[in-house]
Formats: structure tokens, C-alpha cells, sequence
């Protein structure tokens, strides 16, 4: 996946937001996993009280 949205690439500010879109799913990912072991709760729980919050 990576490589192919590398491909498209034409400045280092497309690299940057690039960066800056993987940095954001890595960290709602790893905190998602947190909330879920944290809380207890199966993922589908966890995304609708971030809903309702």
C-alpha cells in the first residue's frame, strides 16, 4: 500500500502528509487497542462510546 501512494508522490509536502496520515492511523489504532484492553470491551463497543462522548 505504501508503495503505491509512494508512486504519487511529487513534493516533499505530499511525502509530509503522507507521513503525517500514517503517523495519525498508527496512533488512533495503538489507542483504540489500549481503550479496548483497558476498558474490557470488544472494539465495536469501544467505537460507539467514542460516538456518543
Amino acid at each position: 500500500m505504501a508503495a503505491e501512494l509512494a508512486k504519487g508522490l511529487k513534493t516533499p509536502e505530499d511525502l509530509n502528509q503522507m507521513i503525517a496520515v500514517f503517523k495519525k492511523i498508527m496512533i488512533e489504532t495503538a489507542l483504540n487497542a489500549e481503550l479496548s484492553d483497558h476498558l474490557g470491551l470488544p472494539d465495536l463497543e469501544v467505537s460507539f462510546l467514542k460516538r456518543i462522548w
